[in-house]
């Protein structure tokens, strides 16, 4: 099982955030991308049991970080 999150970095909250993602529901953000990144898999995994979807033990997360430099 394959799903993919956009990461943005909102510069007026001096935030990272998931901007979108495969997963329905899915939102989190965090002071570093480190840290928000961390947080993905096992939040991706509640969120899925909660749409009713049971993650395979091959579950993998696809991150695109869309930040402008």
């Amino acid at each position: 099982m394959l799903k993919s999150i956009v990461i943005k970095f909102d510069a007026d909250a001096d935030v990272y955030y998931t901007a979108s993602s495969d997963i329905p529901g899915f939102a989190l953000e965090s002071e570093g991308l480190e840290t928000l990144i961390n947080r993905c898999k096992p939040a991706a995994i509640e969120m899925l049991e909660l749409n009713g979807e049971k993650p395979s033990e091959t579950f993998t997360l696809r991150f695109i970080i869309d930040i402008e430099l």
